[in-house]
């Protein structure tokens, strides 16, 4: 059956480094119908032809002058990255390195908006399949540092979603590489576009808390007052997964749970509802986490709840956990609320009046 593939395929693939345009393309118009080849020869056997035969002239026209022969080596290349081909050390960096070579620096070399799009998107689907022991070329770091500020929107979007995969499988690398991530991605956190913004919101957890205090707070509370619900509702997901997950943040509490809450005070009702289910969940975490109150206080909460009158937005009253967390903090979140209360612009000191 291999040979049956040799027999059909090695014709094209001798077609990629033919001088004449017209040849690629007709060759690549062939090799990018990687559905049409697994379902005649066999998943198996295609890629054991792709490792033999085919990868190396494959990401060798991604370089190609001719923008069509560039796009469908892309195709095919995603393609055989969505099943798993580039299944060794050794390939996943010969990928990174040649998609290095056309968005790793600005000005880009790849000047066609759609063909980095593509890139990004083969990046993605090979990370998404790169067991996380492999390591990396440290170049994919500059690949999403330089995307990150890709002018063309989607190419944006589809960064974001590739450092979001790093940072769940290679930590460490991406920690050594925050310089170059993270002005890029702040910057993109006052984009036009909403989706872009929305985007940027939860690739904020790659570097935390490294660098929570100097970039990542000021930055966020800026998201508060975002004009798009999707967006201030994406900032409720992320503060609350942090919550919920990354326990180094103790000593910034404070700043968050504010974000956090300002969910609960949107004009959105369906950010508020989202805030108030995130925060069910959250005070069930929060009741394991806090200290136990002393019995006499625990006493004069249980009398004082009997008088409590639940308020809209809330459709009861918040758990103890919930509660124990805001008492706690009360005393440092209360006197950054009240100045910034004084802000001229009436916009932002209702929200923060609203928290």
């Amino acid at each position: 059956m291999e040979t049956e593939v040799g027999k059909w395929l090695q014709r094209d693939v001798n077609c990629l480094s033919d001088p004449q345009r017209m040849v690629r393309k007709r060759a690549l118009e062939k090799l990018s119908q990687v559905s049409d080849l697994v379902a005649k020869f066999g998943q198996d056997q295609l890629v054991q032809f792709f490792h033999a035969q085919l990868m190396t002239p494959l990401l060798q026209c991604i370089g190609d002058p001719v923008e069509k022969c560039r796009e469908l080596s892309l195709v095919a290349c995603t393609a055989f990255g969505t099943m798993g081909a580039f299944n060794t050390e050794e390939r996943v960096n010969a990928v990174i390195v040649t998609i290095y070579g056309r968005v790793g620096k600005a000005p880009f070399v790849e000047t066609a908006e759609e063909i980095r799009l593509l890139l990004l998107e083969l990046l993605h689907a090979v990370l998404q399949r790169t067991p996380a022991e492999y390591s990396l070329s440290a170049e994919v770091m500059d690949v999403v540092g330089k995307t990150a500020s890709d002018p063309f929107p989607d190419a944006k979007k589809a960064c974001c979603v590739t450092i979001l995969v790093l940072a769940q499988k290679w930590k460490s690398l991406v920690k050594q590489h925050l310089g170059t991530v993270v002005k890029p991605f702040t910057m993109n956190l006052g984009h036009q576009h909403a989706k872009i913004r929305q985007s940027v919101v939860p690739c904020g957890s790659t570097s935390l808390p490294e660098l929570m205090k100097d970039i990542l707070l000021p930055n966020l509370s800026k998201v508060v007052f975002d004009r798009s619900p999707s967006v201030r509702k994406q900032l409720v997901q992320t503060t609350g997964s942090w919550f919920e997950h990354i326990d180094e943040l103790r000593e910034f509490e404070a700043s968050l749970v504010p974000l956090f809450l300002a969910g609960i005070a949107d004009e959105s009702p369906d950010v508020q509802a989202f805030c108030l289910t995130y925060l069910d969940k959250l005070n069930a975490k929060w009741e394991e986490s806090e200290d136990m109150a002393a019995p006499s206080d625990m006493e004069v909460d249980t009398a004082a709840s009997q008088y409590d009158v639940v308020t809209p937005p809330f459709l009861h009253r918040p758990g103890a956990g919930a509660r124990r967390v805001v008492q706690r903090l009360l005393g440092k979140i209360l006197p950054s609320l009240l100045e910034q209360c004084a802000d001229w612009t009436v916009h932002r000191s209702y929200r923060l009046e609203m928290v």
